[in-house]
């Protein structure tokens, strides 16, 4: 029995380079079409309430029961942004 180890991966398994650099034109290509669309207002508004949002080391009293509100009342305003009930 003639076997060679391989680790698991299928000998030298890698694509023709001329393959690889039309796969990467073809990605760049749509992922450059994503990039170049708008950011949706609910988005930048989910964004903008995350930032404003005390999170709970900012209220820094150390109460568990402070820290939790905080994080409920965060996680409140960003669900009824994402549900669209600004």
């Amino acid at each position: 029995m003639n076997e060679t180890k391989t680790n698991g991966a299928a000998p030298d398994a890698r694509l023709p380079r001329i393959a690889q650099d039309a796969i990467g034109r073809r990605l760049r290509q749509s992922f450059d079409k994503i990039i170049a669309e708008p950011i949706p207002d609910r988005f930048l508004s989910l964004l903008d309430t995350l930032a404003q949002t005390p999170t709970a080391t900012d209220l820094g009293d150390g109460d568990p029961g402070h820290r939790e509100a905080a994080s409920i009342a965060s996680a409140a305003s960003v669900h009824e942004i994402a549900a669209g009930k600004e």
